[in-house]
């Protein structure tokens, strides 16, 4: 019966200090600062299934490398469900992108410059992405409940060892 203790503690001890190492035990600090502008080339998600997302992005990283763009950074931008509006997945860019480049199914934008709820989440591995889903997510929402902001996007930027969420601030009434 010790043995069995004994293993079931370390086991306890190993997935905790797992998940502390990838930040779901950690608080996520909210701040509201200006951001941007971003020029962002993405495809559209038509089927708001997260686990296409890593396939999506893969197949527009090697375009984007194919046509010389090194500098860029993995994002997404995620719309409130029921608006009509499809996800879009893609990089975050130094440069404009060209309709050579583009294609019929890849688009180009420039986020604006514009004031922000954001919040950083550790990068760990693909895994973190799940976890700052449902450790930044409930963060956000709070924010917004707190200082009565409507429901908006949330642009998802992978910085290094960091995902930047940024949310724009929106008025609610």
């Amino acid at each position: 019966m010790k043995k069995v203790l004994a293993i079931a503690g370390g086991l306890a001890v190993a997935v905790a200090g797992l998940l502390g190492w990838m930040g779901a035990l950690s608080g996520v600090p909210i701040e509201e600062r200006d951001l941007g502008p971003y020029d962002f080339v993405y495809v559209q998600d038509p089927t708001n299934d997260f686990s296409k997302v890593g396939e999506l992005t893969e197949g527009l990283g090697q375009r984007l490398e194919a046509a010389g763009f090194t500098q860029r950074e993995p994002a997404q931008i995620y719309y409130p469900a029921g608006r009509g509006i499809q996800n879009q997945i893609g990089f975050v860019v130094d440069r404009v992108v060209g309709n050579d480049v583009l294609g019929s199914d890849t688009f180009f934008r420039t986020v604006p410059v514009q004031r922000y709820i954001v919040a950083r989440f550790p990068f760990r591995n693909r895994l973190s992405f799940v976890l700052g889903h449902y450790r930044v997510d409930p963060a956000l929402r709070e924010h917004r409940r707190q200082k009565r902001y409507g429901e908006a996007s949330v642009m998802v930027i992978l910085e290094g060892d960091s995902i930047l969420y940024l949310q724009p601030v929106a008025s609610g009434g």
